[in-house]
């Protein structure tokens, strides 16, 4: 199965879970790298799968925690080296000649789970580094990589405006930093952190929006431009992974919970190691979830995903003329046009990006006409 430009490899392995991530992980503390890198290999080969990567991403999980001797065996499967290689670290985990030896393994990008250099903040979230590491662990990458990215949480349990200013003007000391993804703390069911959600102090939608205006002013002052609802970089330095899920172009994800969108289909593997192993192995299903998109489904979750983006979506000749139709009969898209709110010109849907803090609400609101129409 070619024309897959685009390959995610989920590391499913934590030393300790944060207790508010809702993302699969196994923190028990046996893994073999050498036996995931055939358990990868073994699906590659059983979905039939034959990628030409222009992108990888190593999400977790913790992918620091393997060796960049499995980066290296995973990325030399393929003809050409993909421009953008990217691995999420943990701070904790960075020192020098662990990300020299990563570049020589040939990875491009690194991005490093910050979350906030606030130690009262990071207390609260449970995560396992301290301020001082994070700033260091930003230098050495820094030091290494000429493309770094960081995410940061905002909008965090018992945290100040004060203490999201002090978060920004530590960023604005790392002037090499070409990427900055934020993310509004969340409680997700099923987590150690939403069990205690009735001790927390949490930002209210006010609050949130606050802090959210705030953070895209700060960092285009810093000369970050905002690209998607939560993600910003200096120039050309957009992650080209990431956008190809907004974008909707093929792409796989190897792995447990590993999730693929491959000619208007989307598959999401078994969340569970356990089971995972043992289905490939046995040459069974490995799917959890497959949803095969019609015409008109696709074109809402195009509006769903490629309206997060600044450059919108590219509508197709039939989606065109699904839209067109619906703006002349819908008063509710009229008025999105007027306002101002959404743009549509040649073909190209795009959202105002003054009013991504009420994504979710417009974007139901133009499929539910869409419905209608």
């Amino acid at each position: 199965m070619r024309n897959i430009n685009h390959v995610y490899v989920h590391i499913p392995f934590c030393k300790k879970k944060c207790p508010y991530c809702d993302f699969y992980s196994d923190e028990s503390g046996s893994f073999d790298e050498n036996e995931y890198h055939l358990l990868i290999k073994k699906e590659i080969k059983v979905r039939n799968l034959q990628p030409e990567p222009k992108t990888i991403y190593f999400g977790g999980g913790t992918p620091s925690l393997f060796s960049p001797k499995f980066f290296k065996s995973f990325i030399g499967r393929f003809k050409k080296y993909p421009k953008e290689i990217t691995v999420e670290l943990n701070p904790e985990d960075i020192n020098i000649n662990y990300l020299q030896k990563l570049k020589k393994a040939g990875i491009t990008r690194v991005s490093i789970g910050i979350q906030t250099f606030n130690n009262r903040l990071l207390k609260i979230i449970g995560r396992r580094h301290n301020a001082e590491k994070a700033i260091s662990a930003l230098e050495i990458a820094l030091s290494v990589f000429e493309n770094v990215s960081a995410d940061l949480m905002i909008a965090l349990p018992e945290q100040t405006e004060p203490e999201l200013l002090g978060d920004i003007s530590l960023i604005k000391k790392f002037d090499k930093l070409k990427h900055i993804s934020i993310y509004g703390f969340t409680l997700y069911k099923d987590t150690p952190m939403f069990k205690k959600r009735n001790r927390l102090h949490l930002s209210n939608d006010s609050m949130f929006e606050n802090f959210y205006r705030t953070t895209v002013k700060e960092l285009e002052k810093l000369g970050f431009r905002q690209y998607e609802i939560s993600n910003f970089s200096k120039k050309n330095f957009e992650c080209k992974h990431n956008l190809s899920y907004w974008l909707l172009h093929n792409y796989v994800g190897l792995g447990p919970a590993g999730a693929s969108f491959i000619n208007n289909k989307y598959f999401k593997n078994i969340s569970n190691i356990e089971i995972y192993r043992k289905n490939l192995w046995n040459n069974k299903n490995l799917s959890a979830e497959e949803i095969n998109f019609s015409s008109s489904e696709l074109l809402k979750l195009k509006i769903g995903m490629g309206l997060r983006t600044i450059f919108g979506i590219a509508l197709s000749i039939k989606e065109k003329e699904i839209f067109e139709k619906t703006a002349l009969k819908s008063q509710m898209v009229q008025e999105l046009l007027k306002e101002k709110i959404i743009f549509y010109n040649q073909g190209i849907l795009k959202l105002n990006r003054q009013y991504f803090t009420v994504f979710n609400y417009i974007v139901t609101k133009i499929v539910e006409q869409l419905q209608n129409s």
